[in-house]
């Protein structure tokens, strides 16, 4: 697939590490199913927090490298004031909000426009890129699940058993980061997981490979 047809994925480092827990999908991770599909990007410092939680099978810093975007069309200080009308010298959330910076810039500066933000950071969603995310209709909103429900329409060798698994991976991975977590975010986590197994039904039902 050439590089000008993929989607341009702009990846927080929670969906990063969601997607390198295992390599038993056919050998594989899910990362390294989604790279062949699509152009993986985000901000420097999304890189850094990965770095600060990597798993034994994320690419070679060299190579996660690779992905860091360097801003064009106006600095991360500028997409700050411009975005959440302050600056706060990146501290608090800065990888969302320097990921959406980096999306919107590809955007401005190089006319993409498959693009997609991915995000496992739910209360991000829910706060601080609550207004300025959904306020440019120029961009897809993924979670981990989403691309794994895309690895299944778009990779020949991705199939359904391997997106029903990868779900129940990420899925008891959330639940273990959060063990004292409250019944009402159980069930509701429960409930996603449901939604996008029936998704994944959906989608084979269509596409039968």
């Amino acid at each position: 697939m050439s590089k000008y047809h993929r989607y341009n994925c702009v990846v927080d480092a929670s969906s990063y590490v969601n997607l390198t827990l295992f390599n038993d999908y056919a050998g594989k991770t899910l990362l390294e199913f989604f790279t062949e599909q699509a152009n993986i990007h985000f901000c420097r410092c999304v890189n850094q927090e990965i770095n600060r939680h990597r798993t034994e099978f994320m690419p070679k810093p060299l190579t996660q490298e690779k992905s860091v975007y360097n801003l064009q069309y106006k600095t991360f200080k500028e997409y700050e004031l411009k975005l959440f009308d302050e600056y706060d010298e990146g501290k608090k959330n800065r990888g969302e909000k320097w990921n959406l910076a980096v999306t919107l810039d590809m955007f401005l500066s190089k006319g993409y426009k498959n693009l997609v933000y991915v995000i496992d950071d739910f209360n991000a969603l829910r706060g601080v890129l609550k207004t300025s995310l959904y306020s440019f209709p120029l961009y897809q909103i993924w979670s981990s699940f989403d691309v794994i429900v895309y690895l299944l329409i778009d990779h020949k060798n991705f199939t359904r058993d391997l997106a029903i698994n990868a779900l129940k991976d990420i899925n008891a991975n959330l639940a273990n980061d959060d063990p004292k977590t409250k019944r009402e975010k159980t069930e509701r986590r429960i409930t996603n997981l449901n939604n996008y197994i029936k998704k994944i039904e959906r989608v084979q039902k269509l596409i039968v490979k």
